[in-house]
């Protein structure tokens, strides 16, 4: 009985074979960053490549088209601006942030208008006010690096990076120029090349 009931099983297999797996329909392809990118590097010329290399400072708070920032984002398509208030980009006072915002706000509407690229504006703001703190007023006061070292807690750095961030992040600003990563193993404070309280400390573990 067993015999038969396999002959005609085997039987069944040789008329009805396996039906093919239904296939999985086909869906498109999601692009991707990188796919942007290289799409974006495809159209730009070797002089617009060139450009982008180059992060510069600029006098004024505007960036009309009758200014030479104007002109060093559309015709020489530069990759960034550093703002400093020595040359009359912001004047530090409360208003400070409120001025900064609006013209991170004109320059990047000016590039993005040239040619698609995102704008880099840069600035240094390490603590511990001027020259290291460009920004001065209207913000909150950032501790020194040797500070933040200090206390041997890599939660306040963080506590200390993430309120700088937000806001620089929140007057346009998308570079910020240090911290320093120095290593102070050989303190100078009255010799030459001394890099005073610009350093986490002494131990390139601590410091990394």
């Amino acid at each position: 009985m067993r015999s038969r009931f396999f002959a005609l099983f085997a039987v069944i297999l040789a008329i009805f074979p396996a039906l093919p797996a239904a296939e999985t329909p086909a869906r498109a392809q999601t692009p991707t960053p990188d796919d942007a990118v290289a799409k974006l590097m495809a159209r730009m010329s070797v002089e617009d490549k060139v450009g982008q290399l180059f992060v510069v400072p600029f006098v004024g708070d505007r960036a009309d088209p009758d200014t030479d920032v104007w002109q060093l984002i559309t015709e020489y398509k530069v990759g960034g601006v550093i703002l400093l208030a020595s040359n009359s980009n912001f004047n530090n006072d409360p208003s400070a942030p409120r001025q900064i915002a609006e013209l991170t706000n004109s320059l990047k509407t000016t590039a993005f208008n040239t040619n698609g690229v995102p704008l880099f504006v840069a600035i240094d703001h390490e603590g511990d006010g001027y020259p290291y703190t460009r920004i001065t007023q209207g913000v909150s006061p950032a501790p020194s690096q040797m500070a933040i070292g200090a206390t041997w807690d890599p939660a306040a750095a963080e506590a200390a990076g993430q309120v700088v961030g937000e806001e620089l992040a929140a007057m346009g600003i998308n570079l910020l120029l240090g911290p320093s990563l120095d290593v102070l193993n050989d303190p100078r404070p009255t010799g030459r090349g001394d890099i005073g309280i610009r350093v986490f400390g002494g131990d390139p573990y601590w410091v990394g």
